[in-house]
């Protein structure tokens, strides 16, 4: 038969292709059902058995609460069950129909209408309704499982049940494959191998193990060696089904159906086609739970890399050991892009005279990278491998720590050999080597670019993790535990912040920026000290690339989760269209989706209140360190633990917001309010920022001279022979309690020591405050700022970190309101447009205005050149305690308010937008 086939020969193949998909569903619903009835048969003999072992007092126990979900989803795959032999039902009744209507079209011919070289019409109905009568049988026999396994009180009968469900004994696997494969897989055979295989159906067992190699040497073509247990298996139950072949007309070939079988002409138009992309042919590969492939689809559900697949990998083909991945990839982010990075400000600034509005551009650049990418990979990538998408992202992230390291790579720090702190020299004749001022239009702004192409190089490489990521643990699990893994993936990289502050205050204190190159005799307290700011990125660089190699090995989707997915990827089903097609297709949907996410009022407010809360975290976060050490006089290892371990016990708060959505099943409305609270919290603790300690008492800018009424700069007679001008800012602290910008300006004649630890006499200002002689020996000072008493951190620190807890407490259910006020499958992108505005309007101006708020607060400038303000020395404590206080408790409250907006806006569209308990 050759061209198109059309009216009954067309229907006939139709519904042989049908009926091959409906079979193949049954063996992946089987298959899916399975795991849960071994989860519902370990509970019980874990459980209840045990319970009864001990108890042994014949008393009924009750079902276990986890056995209930469990056996609503078992009941769900009944009813996937009833309806697939309720579609083998109307393909048999379609046959039936099909074969009266031949039938009475040729009624003169005595022979069965022939419209294929197979079979004929009857035989598709008879071989439909045999196995009608095998599923349907099955089918009761679940059901009557499904509804006892969960009373079982015998370990015996619970292991028959389980084995039942396994090998579903009302369908015969010999004839059931046979009757399956005839369809659409056959090699032909004479009718003289049919009449001898008829002549053999009432042998024994023993006589057919003999006959089966003569047969298959003699009909080599005919039945092959990996076909033999089939045809052993037909003989052996009486060889009814070989019977059937001989009622075909003898001058016509038929088919008896082999495993290594072509193509049956029923299943083309007379040409050589492949089977359509849609449909399940019986050729196609059915793998097993353990994430081998499943029939019907071209999805490779195994762990691996490429073709290096074996099957003892298969055992971390496990969305925990996917979570466990990505939370130490997501550590290791916190660690390079909010942690050392955000604690190596400091040493930037003054390294490469940056002030705190021009560094503030480095830790926002994270997030301008993130907003040029975020969607294209959310939309695009979406739809395609999302661990292969977020192993991509991390191999580039380890591009970006190894950016970040160049500028240290590619000049060498150059300080001044005999500063104020250590010379011998005399201190008041302006003779010391060095301290003169910076020379004119120097070019140190030159490396900011670089810090902004690695950090905006980081953004590239974690927006697919924040994005595709998060759908992928949400499609792949149960909503509910979804929430308690993203929150997990959530607080690793706050836990990678807190590391990173920990690990970047012992490297800014420890050491020295060029320990690499040279040594020195100098420490973190001597005005010359430099942290090494770029040390940490060495180690997250080849962390990223290690934590890349298991990601990539995940499978687009894990096996036995389609249940977690209600519809799937449009993308995999359609077939191939030309370049030009397929990308005006995705702008139109780009653009269609744009629009209904911007018409969803409780998405976009949703939206704005994460917008300020990321403000709050991304602002305050960049400068906290520099905020602790400069506000309390900490050494930079202090502030780094002080910092780390309230991000560390802070960020509690993210998995805390997805433990309440699991214990209180919280919908749409009820996450939305615990956001609503968590940020109120927030905002009321904000005040304790007011707790700061007193201004430094610096000579002439914050206290007065002795000999002067009020503050006028640092020049006073006290030290007016000692030619201090060209003097470097190296604070003393003089025993008058006073501290002077240098010991020249506190007319400090002598030295004596090394180091930190000089001490410096004959100062004439401090002798003039004290009113004692020169000489005497309370008319010293030693290097640095004064030691004094401040114990307003005790009250800040507890404030600080349950406001961070109520702060990371609405990350979790804002991230799960995002997936659950849009449509399914416009999870990844309404993700991604969220990201987009949580940068455009949060994370870049973020640290921008605060490091605007903390340069306001400057008191003394150093550095600069050419208009430029250069780096600040000194800062208002009161001030800037008065401007961080103001910019967290407003936003707070902005931030509270809006979510308060958009649950109201989600209790009007309540039916439209909760779902159903889990």
């Amino acid at each position: 038969m050759s061209g198109n086939l059309t009216g009954s020969a067309r229907k006939v193949k139709d519904g042989a292709a049908d009926l091959h998909n409906t079979i193949q569903k049954w063996s992946k619903y089987n298959s899916e059902s399975l795991d849960i009835v071994n989860e519902i048969a370990n509970i019980k003999l874990n459980t209840i058995f045990e319970q009864e072992k001990e108890e042994n007092d014949g008393k009924s126990l009750p079902i276990p609460e986890e056995l209930e979900p469990l056996c609503t989803q078992l009941s769900e795959y009944l009813e996937k069950f009833d309806r697939l032999v309720s579609k083998i039902e109307a393909l048999a009744l379609m046959f039936h129909g099909i074969k009266n209507l031949e039938d009475h079209n040729n009624k003169e011919k005595e022979t069965d209408v022939i419209l294929f070289k197979t079979w004929p019409v009857g035989m598709f109905e008879q071989r439909t309704r045999a196995l009608l009568d095998m599923y349907k049988n099955e089918a009761e026999a679940k059901r009557v499982i499904a509804e006892n396994i969960c009373h079982v009180k015998d370990r015996n009968t619970m292991m028959c049940y389980t084995a039942s469900w396994v090998h579903q004994p009302y369908i015969n696997e010999a004839t059931h494959s046979l009757y399956l494969e005839g369809l659409a897989k056959s090699r032909p055979c004479s009718a003289g191998w049919i009449e001898l295989l008829m002549s053999q159906a009432e042998i024994q067992r023993g006589q057919v193990v003999g006959i089966l190699p003569s047969l298959t040497t003699s009909w080599s073509p005919v039945v092959t060696v990996s076909s033999s247990s089939i045809l052993l298996n037909a003989l052996v139950q009486g060889c009814k089904l070989i019977k059937c072949y001989a009622e075909c007309p003898s001058s016509d070939t038929w088919i008896i159906s082999m495993s290594n079988g072509f193509d049956n002409p029923a299943f083309d138009d007379g040409e050589t086609k492949k089977p359509p992309s849609d449909s399940v042919s019986p050729g196609d590969v059915t793998r097993n739970k353990d994430g081998d492939k499943k029939a019907g689809d071209d999805l490779d559900y195994r762990y691996g890399w490429g073709p290096f697949k074996i099957r003892c990998l298969q055992c971390c083909n496990k969305m925990s050991l996917f979570v466990v991945a990505v939370f130490i990839m997501c550590f290791v982010e916190g660690v390079a892009v909010n942690g050392i990075a955000n604690a190596a400000l400091p040493a930037i600034e003054k390294q490469f005279s940056l002030s705190s509005t021009k560094s503030a551009l480095i830790p926002s650049s994270q997030d301008i990278g993130a907003l040029c990418v975020v969607l294209f990979v959310s939309y695009i990538g979406g739809r395609y491998h999302k661990p292969r998408w977020v192993a991509a992202g991390s191999l580039i992230m380890a591009l970006g720590s190894f950016i970040f390291i160049i500028p240290h790579l590619a000049e060498k720090y150059v300080y001044e050999e005999n500063s104020a702190a250590i010379t011998t020299d005399g201190m008041c004749n302006g003779t010391r080597g060095g301290g003169a001022a910076p020379p004119p239009c120097s070019n140190n702004d030159k490396y900011l670019p670089v810090f902004i192409i690695a950090q905006m190089v980081h953004g590239f490489g974690f927006t697919p993790m924040f994005t595709l990521g998060t759908v992928y643990i949400d499609e792949n699990e149960s909503h509910s535990l979804a929430a308690v893994y993203i929150g997990l993936t959530y607080a690793a990289a706050a836990i990678g912040v807190a590391a990173g502050f920990f690990v970047g205050g012992q490297i800014a204190q420890k050491l020295f920026v060029d320990f690499d190159r040279v040594s020195v005799d100098f420490d973190a307290r001597d005005s010359r000290w430099i942290g090494a700011w770029w040390f940490g990125f060495v180690f997250t660089a080849v962390l990223f690339v290690l934590i890349a190699i298991p990601i990539a090995g995940f499978p687009k989707f894990l096996p036995g989760t389609e249940k977690y997915r209600s519809n799937k990827q449009a993308a995999d089903n359609k077939e191939k269209q030309s370049c030009g097609s397929m990308a005006k297709a995705l702008m139109k949907a780009f653009f269609k989706t744009f629009l209904v996410l911007l018409k969803n009022p409780v998405y976009m407010f949703l939206n704005a209140a994460g917008c300020a809360q990321t403000l709050i975290i991304a602002g305050v976060g960049a400068f906290s360190f520099k905020f602790l050490s400069e506000q309390y006089n900490l050494d930079f290892d202090i502030a780094g633990y002080l910092i780390g371990g309230l991000i560390l016990t802070g960020s509690f708060g993210m998995f805390l917001g997805g433990l309440l959505v699991k214990i209180f099943k919280l919908q749409l409305v009820g996450m939305l309010r615990l956001c609503t609270l968590a940020t109120l919290i927030s905002a009321l603790l904000g005040v304790s920022f007011l707790a700061g300690c007193p201004e430094v008492p610096l000579a002439g800018l914050e206290v007065t001279y002795a000999d002067k009424s009020e503050k006028s700069g640092f020049a006073d007679s006290c030290h007016a022979t000692c030619s201090c001008d060209t003097q470097a800012f190296s604070m003393v602290c003089g025993n008058d309690d006073t501290v002077y910008y240098s010991p020249c300006h506190a007319g400090c004649s002598s030295s004596q020591g090394a180091g930190p630890m000089t001490t410096y006499g004959n100062c004439s200002c401090i002798a003039s405050r004290l009113n004692v002689p020169i000489t005497h020996s309370s008319a010293s000072a030693k290097s640095g700022r004064c030691e004094y008493e401040c114990s307003k951190l005790e009250i800040l620190a507890p404030c600080l970190f349950f406001a961070m807890v109520s702060v990371l407490t609405a990350v979790t259910p804002s991230s799960m309101s995002t997936l659950r006020c849009v449509e399914e499958q416009d999870k990844p992108f309404a993700l991604g447009i969220q990201w987009m505005f949580y940068r455009l309007l949060g994370t870049i101006p973020g640290p921008v205005l605060v490091g605007w708020v903390i340069d306001r607060s400057c008191l003394l400038w150093a550095g600069g050149s050419c208009g430029s303000s250069g780096f600040c020395q000194l800062y208002s404590h009161s001030q800037m305690s008065i401007g961080i206080m103001t910019w967290w408790v407003v936003v707070s409250l902005v931030a509270s308010l809006l979510f308060f907006i958009s649950s109201c806006f989600a209790t009007r569209s309540d039916n439209k937008y909760e779902i159903s308990k889990e």
